[in-house]
């Protein structure tokens, strides 16, 4: 059902809202219930450009990022041999995701991301470490979008033993 608010407003230690919801004839009637704290509990929220791939998320820890699509850059990489996937992007950039495929349930082996980071080996660091023995379709989403300076890249390796046929797509966005 369809919920509006209206006369919203919040002082010290109080906040009032007025809620009016349409009954089966279409009327709006103001819903009189009580509200407190625990009785909503949202995760994560996105809004959305009506229209296009535009929108503003807050994610289930609280962050908020903006996503333009225009600003989106993705990079590919396929094989049937061991992957050893260099991406660098250039520019300041946000790390969205990593979308990894494989023909078949992949081999034994772990497939690694590591930011080689611009500063130096010292302070180079493991995104993410998966075995792939049970794997053929994996989508990472880091928990916020991760940041990558300019002098920044990402190694994506495996070993890939089994000779599976991968498919890796990586996507950023200009930071």
């Amino acid at each position: 059902m369809p919920f509006w608010k209206k006369d919203c407003f919040r002082e010290p230690q109080r906040a009032a809202m007025h809620i009016y919801a349409p009954d089966e004839d279409g009327d709006w009637q103001e819903w009189t219930g009580t509200l407190s704290v625990g009785d909503i509990e949202i995760g994560a929220v996105e809004l959305k450009n009506y229209g296009s791939d535009d929108r503003v998320f807050v994610s289930a820890t609280h962050l908020l990022y903006v996503h333009h699509t225009d600003d989106q850059t993705f990079v590919t990489a396929t094989g049937s041999s061991a992957v050893a996937m260099v991406v660098n992007p250039q520019v300041d950039a946000d790390l969205q995701q990593v979308a990894i495929h494989l023909d078949a349930v992949g081999a034994s082996g772990t497939l690694t991301i590591v930011n080689d980071n611009g500063a130096g080996a010292a302070y180079d660091t493991t995104l993410l470490s998966i075995d792939m023995t049970a794997v053929q379709n994996y989508l990472w989403i880091p928990a916020r979008p991760f940041r990558l300076k300019a002098t920044d890249k990402l190694n994506i390796t495996w070993a890939n033993a089994g000779g599976k046929t991968y498919g890796i797509e990586v996507v950023w966005s200009k930071h």
